[in-house]
């Protein structure tokens, strides 16, 4: 895995857009309660353009251009693993399905074997847009993904839902005739605990950075990273994610985002037999603020 390529920031004029979402489960506003909670979600992206016309779409063909997108009524949600999830051709599932929860149906079962109930869980959650500059004008923009809100459980522990999160951005140029197949892609997650120890970079280095799914095996310096056991990117800091900064957005253009986020079974924080945090709740927020080039 690696960062996504930042590009230098330009000098900008006032703000001409912007991206919110608002959802209360998965992805911006992200609401998960628990992994047992009773709740329904939202997934909403809205947009306000001004100096410089930007527009979302569910699309590549931006057949409908629009300033707002929603999903509604998501199920429960928990813990996945990236073991799993890179098995699936996202770039091609990014196309052909925009949205995704990897739901499945786990079966309750007495003890001779005879069903007694399902329940339907979320694995994780996978939405696909389109931001194209449909106007005249070159524009820049960043993409900023904010932990809005993260509370603890009400069971006594103090865990939040954050420990355990991994946050994956797809970034296709879609007018890139050359790279049609390619993709930038990062996994995010929040720094391991003081307690937790040290883990060891590629390069040998003492790091914070966490294991985006399970870990190697531990040596006398600590769990040391290999290609089969990549570190995810640190948010940034406590309320921000990533900060994604893009200029010379030229008119015409589009990009195609994928956000994927889940709860990370193999963490070291995950809830396994310490049972779910009764009653956390996690808001992921994503906003994207565009500015005319100078």
């Amino acid at each position: 895995m690696y960062d996504l390529i930042l590009v230098r920031r330009r000098r900008r004029r006032k703000i001409a857009a912007i991206v919110s979402f608002v959802c209360s489960i998965g992805i911006t506003a992200l609401i998960i309660i628990s992994f047992l909670g009773q709740y329904t979600g939202t997934f909403t992206i809205s947009l306000v353009s001004s100096s410089v016309k930007l527009s979302l779409s569910d699309e590549e063909s931006f057949a409908n251009p629009t300033s707002y997108l929603r999903i509604d009524k998501l199920n429960l949600f928990e813990e996945y693993t990236y073991d799993y999830i890179k098995e699936i051709d996202l770039d091609k599932e990014n196309k052909e399905v925009p949205f995704d929860t990897g739901e499945h149906e786990v079966v309750i079962r007495d003890k001779d074997g005879n069903k007694k109930s399902s329940r339907k869980y979320l694995s994780y959650f996978k939405y696909t847009f389109y931001l194209g500059n449909l106007g005249s004008k070159v524009a820049s923009y960043d993409m900023k993904i904010n932990l809005v809100e993260c509370t603890q459980s009400t069971d006594g522990t103090g865990r939040t839902l954050d420990d355990t999160l991994r946050v994956m951005v797809y970034e296709n140029d879609v007018n890139d005739a050359d790279n049609l197949g390619e993709h930038n892609v990062a996994v995010y997650a929040k720094e391991v605990g003081n307690s937790d120890g040290t883990n060891i970079d590629l390069e040998n280095h003492p790091t914070k950075r966490e294991f985006i799914s399970a870990k190697p095996y531990r040596t006398d310096e600590g769990y040391v990273e290999d290609e089969a056991h990549p570190l995810a990117i640190s948010f940034e800091d406590e309320k921000t994610i990533k900060t994604y900064n893009r200029t010379d957005f030229y008119a015409g253009q589009i990009r195609r985002y994928t956000i994927v986020s889940w709860l990370e079974g193999q963490d070291r924080d995950s809830t396994g037999k310490k049972g779910a945090p009764v009653n956390a709740t996690l808001k992921l927020g994503v906003e994207i603020t565009a500015y005319e080039n100078e």
